[in-house]
């Protein structure tokens, strides 16, 4: 009996180092594994925090460059003082009027975090809720306004396409904008009475003035999340 009962002692502790040291690895690797991912956050923190600055830089630039654009817009579309302007003024204004002034967000770090699930491994709700707010509904209203001004200016280009304007034929082989021949009386008459032209002009300048109002907010929103991922780096 005793013989059985150290038989049976031995069994057991040797099923409890088996049991402990299985534990013990599997704790070991759990660790292992929580340090590796939370390397990965923070290296994919780091490149976010560079994106979303360079967005910042982005959207503050085109702060700046709205109101001093505006003006033009207006004079082209008053139209009365356009016959008094050199060709290369002309030039200018034709393409600040005729073209998109925004691009589009910088959004590959957090598509990749996004795709591989990282982004949700975030476990502090206000940065990981603040960046997927920040992505997808503030920077989706600015690409809804950016798509929206891109596709009206590729409207426009079927205006002047199909309309009575008269394009310069430009020799230079390093000219590759579409540029009114100012010569031509007809075209600065276009700027006058034709309806469609100036409908897009006023429909143009309407968007530039939504985006101007909107723009800050999006600054103010990509500071907040900036500053939340510094916090949560420097914690």
């Amino acid at each position: 009996d005793n013989k059985l009962k150290n038989i049976l002692a031995r069994g057991g502790i040797e099923f409890l180092a088996v049991l402990f040291g299985i534990t013990g690895s599997l704790f070991i690797e759990d660790k292992n594994n929580a340090r590796e991912l939370n390397a990965q956050l923070n290296s994919s923190l780091h490149a976010l925090k560079s994106e979303l600055l360079t967005n910042a830089e982005q959207l503050e630039n085109l702060k700046q460059v709205i109101p001093k654009r505006l003006p033009e817009l207006d004079f082209v579309i008053k139209a009365d003082s356009l016959k008094f302007l050199s060709v290369d003024k002309l030039d200018k204004y034709y393409q600040t009027s005729s073209t998109n002034w925004a691009r589009k967000i910088n959004n590959r770090v957090f598509n990749s975090m996004e795709a591989s699930g990282l982004i949700y491994k975030i476990k502090n709700d206000s940065l990981r809720n603040s960046i997927l707010n920040l992505y997808q509904a503030i920077y989706g209203q600015y690409h809804y306004l950016h798509d929206y001004d891109l596709t009206h200016i590729q409207k426009f280009d079927d205006i002047i396409l199909s309309s009575d304007f008269l394009l310069r034929d430009d020799s230079n082989v390093d000219s590759w904008q579409w540029v009114v021949d100012w010569s031509k009386g007809e075209n600065i008459k276009q700027f006058k009475e034709n309806r469609s032209f100036r409908n897009f002009l006023i429909a143009n300048r309407g968007n530039k003035r939504l985006m101007m109002r909107v723009i800050p907010r999006y600054i103010d929103e990509t500071d907040k999340t900036i500053e939340l991922i510094s916090y949560y780096l420097n914690d």
